[in-house]
């Protein structure tokens, strides 16, 4: 009886092949003896040369996952800072120079109206003279042909001046400053057409006639000055130079 029963044990798995009674074997195969007493919590005894342990808590391997985490959630949000302080920092370089960029062409436009206004005046400064002194050679009883020829010369030389800053001004504005150029170049035209009809009238009956036209060209040359105020009144008015 003693002899089936090691038989059977044998078979089972429970002794080996000399009768020595094996440890239990566990679902995975593997034997374990009884802790001893001078074991520390969680050990097991040495069971075919080796020792084996429980496994640590899961709630410390959440803990270092969470702390992995939580230092690439910080890098990302350095970085990002670092790059919304990059974007701040361009934003504000590209409005300084926006706004350097307006105030060089306000600079800008205001010298070139300013030379324009100049170059107008000087301009129609120059065409009256060269009016008045025609209107001299044509009254002058000592004066040729030729001289009153030479007085056109310089009234069409002056006109062509006038006409060319005139047109400047209009182009550099304002609208108020160009309809006042537009206005006295309007009544200096008037004056500068009684002076060519009177020159040629007197070149082709060789006789200036100064009694038939020196009156009317003097009406027109006052006639131009409230044109000329107006248009000072205007230019001063948008160099901003009134006060």
């Amino acid at each position: 009886m003693q002899g089936l029963r090691t038989a059977v044990e044998v078979h089972s798995g429970t002794r080996d092949v000399l009768g020595v009674r094996k440890a239990p074997r566990t679902k995975a195969g593997r034997r374990f003896g009884r802790p001893s007493a001078c074991s520390p919590p969680g050990a097991r005894r040495p069971v075919c040369g080796r020792t084996l342990y429980r496994h640590p808590p899961a709630h410390a391997s959440m803990l270092g996952m969470n702390a992995s985490l939580a230092a690439v959630i910080g890098a990302a949000v350095g970085a990002l800072g670092g790059l919304g302080g990059g974007l701040v920092s361009a934003f504000g370089q590209g409005r300084q120079l926006r706004q350097q960029h307006m105030a060089d062409r306000r600079q800008w436009k205001q010298e070139m109206r300013q030379a324009a206004y100049k170059e107008l005046l000087t301009a129609a400064k120059q065409l009256s003279n060269a009016l008045w002194a025609s209107s001299d050679k044509l009254q002058d009883q000592a004066a040729t042909v030729a001289d009153w020829q030479a007085g056109y010369g310089e009234v069409h030389a002056s006109w062509t001046r006038f006409s060319a800053a005139a047109a400047a001004v209009n182009i550099a504005g304002p609208r108020a400053v160009a309809e006042a150029a537009d206005t006295l170049r309007h009544a200096m035209y008037e004056w500068e057409m009684l002076c060519t009809t009177w020159t040629r009238t007197a070149v082709r009956r060789q006789a200036a006639h100064a009694a038939d036209f020196y009156p009317r060209f003097e009406a027109a040359a006052e006639a131009k000055r409230p044109s000329d105020r107006a248009f000072q009144v205007a230019a001063r008015s948008a160099l901003d130079t009134e006060s």
